[in-house]
């Protein structure tokens, strides 16, 4: 990747949380308040580890085993993130690998930036959790968080974001939590694998 690629991808990694920095300096007192602070961070760490080590390591790779409380509260976490219920999420996420950047990707690049980040959360077809992780549909429990739906993609919810989440401020910062954690995985792979 060029310089002038890697400036670009720097940008758009940045330019969503200084954008945001700015709206709460600007709307600080009006409309942001140190209790919106509190529950942005407090709800960003452990949503963003939800997904990064429930839904992908623990789910999608099978990389541990957690006691059930923890790994109940990590998936209830994740799903909060507004990307689907966690089976579904998981055979998404194996079928990107079984298929990674060709047709039939759930969320490749090469149907663009926007499609790649945020658009496959909008796209009705879905991977066959038979197909790709019928291991998780003989998992009681997961199969009962899973049917609660408390968070659900936009699509289904016609606009609600999210049940659980107290303020819209923290949901918002919540799409962007999205947008930044595929832009990382994106920004490290380019620049830091081998």
């Amino acid at each position: 990747m060029t310089r002038i690629g890697q400036g670009l991808v720097l940008v758009a990694v940045l330019a969503p949380f200084l954008a945001t920095a700015y709206g709460i300096v600007q709307l600080w007192e009006r409309a942001v308040t140190w209790r919106d602070l509190a529950l942005l961070f407090g709800m960003y760490v452990p949503i963003s580890l939800g997904v990064t080590a429930g839904f992908h390591r623990m789910l999608t790779h099978r990389s541990f085993r957690a006691h059930p409380a923890v790994r109940a509260l990590i998936l209830v976490f994740g799903s909060m993130a507004v990307e689907g219920p966690a089976i579904q999420w998981a055979a998404n996420h194996l079928k990107h690998h079984a298929l990674s950047d060709r047709e039939g990707d759930p969320h490749s690049p090469v149907d663009g930036l926007v499609h790649s980040h945020l658009g496959w959360l909008f796209n009705y077809d879905r991977a066959d959790p038979n197909v790709y992780c019928r291991a998780l549909l003989l998992d009681p429990p997961l199969l009962l968080m899973d049917r609660q739906k408390a968070c659900q993609p936009l699509r289904e919810k016609k606009g609600c974001i999210c049940k659980i989440t107290p303020s819209i401020f923290v949901d918002f910062c919540q799409l962007w939590q999205i947008k930044f954690s595929w832009c990382v995985s994106f920004f490290v792979k380019k620049f830091f694998m081998i």
